[in-house]
Order: structure tokens, then C-alpha cells, then sequence
């Protein structure tokens, strides 16, 4: 398999970082809204995958410094989900996304104002852990 590319544009009243402290219904509807964007996306973008995967994810932001790596782990969560929800892999338990690693953010200034991305690079992982 060669590497699988896609980019998927959330609004910033739908992203989640690890330091959101939401009320439960507001997290759910950000979840519910990533994940059927994720889906659509991974639908018109991705062939569907057999076998062990790492998935590298680097958050990108219109303008400030950006954050943690690993601080859009939320917002990706939701798009494996939907994903998965595509039918791009089984499920997304350790037997088929093996590893998930967070790459450092960066500023894009192509996004739009109050959009903020996902760049996701999908990965065959033929080296068993």
C-alpha cells in the first residue's frame, strides 16, 4: 500500500484540544460533527485498507502559535471514528491503527478565517510490535 493523504478542515466551533474543559453535550455534538465529516471526506478521498496502519497527524492553524502536538487528539479521534464509520478499516483498535504519532502544528495561512486542519498521512505498518 502506498501512503494515504487527506485533509480534513474543521470550523473552530467544532474542534476539540485535550485542554477543553466542555460540557458533555457541547463535546458530544463537536464529536458527532468531526466524525460525520471525517466520514463524507474519507469516503470521496481514501480506498479502504487491509492490515495494520500508523496514522501521522499534523494540526494546522490559520494564525497564533499553534499548540501541544498532541493537543488535537480529541479532534482526531473523532475523524479515525469517522473513518472507520466510512469503512476505510474494520475498526480502529490496535490490530488495525497500530500507532498513532502527532506531528508538530503549524500556521497555514490558506485556511480560512476560523478554520482550523487535520493533515493526516496514512502508513502500512509491516513492522510488527
Amino acid at each position: 500500500m502506498t501512503d494515504q493523504r487527506i485533509r480534513i478542515e474543521v470550523p473552530a466551533n467544532e474542534w476539540i484540544t485535550s485542554n477543553d474543559r466542555l460540557h458533555w453535550r457541547e463535546k458530544a455534538r463537536r464529536v458527532a460533527a468531526v466524525r460525520r465529516r471525517s466520514a463524507v471526506l474519507a469516503r470521496q478521498h481514501l480506498t479502504p485498507i487491509d492490515g495494520p496502519v500508523l496514522v501521522a497527524c499534523r494540526a494546522r492553524f490559520r494564525a497564533g502559535r499553534g499548540l501541544d502536538s498532541d493537543g488535537c487528539a480529541p479532534t482526531l479521534k473523532a475523524a479515525i471514528d469517522g473513518m472507520t464509520d466510512a469503512g476505510i478499516w474494520p475498526d480502529d483498535d490496535g490490530r488495525n491503527v497500530s500507532a498513532i504519532c502527532y506531528l508538530r502544528s503549524r500556521r497555514d495561512t490558506s485556511l480560512g478565517k476560523g478554520w482550523h486542519a487535520l493533515d493526516i498521512i496514512i502508513t502500512s505498518q509491516l513492522v510488527p510490535f
